[in-house]
């Protein structure tokens, strides 16, 4: 958007004059999508660290029930296999 401000100011000014309503048209689209490229951006970046924040606490889960189950049998070995799935 901004590469296209500078050309409507400078190289097309002419045209810009002419058809004014046209090439606001056209900045707000283009700012529009945009804005909406940064949501989704913006989203799926959240859903990430989500999905990682919930699969540590998954994991963290998994790991109390083994320790639990390890101090049931009376051993101090825990087996740490496919915690992370």
């Amino acid at each position: 958007p901004l590469v296209y401000v500078l050309l409507m100011l400078t190289v097309f000014h002419g045209w810009y004059q002419a058809h004014t309503a046209l090439a606001d048209g056209i900045l707000l689209a283009m700012v529009g999508v945009a804005a909406l490229s940064w949501v989704v951006t913006l989203v799926r970046k959240v859903a990430e660290v989500l999905g990682d924040a919930l699969a540590e606490h998954a994991a963290a889960k998994r790991l109390a029930q083994r320790v639990r189950q390890a101090r049931a049998a009376g051993t101090s070995v825990v087996d740490t296999e496919g915690l992370w799935r």
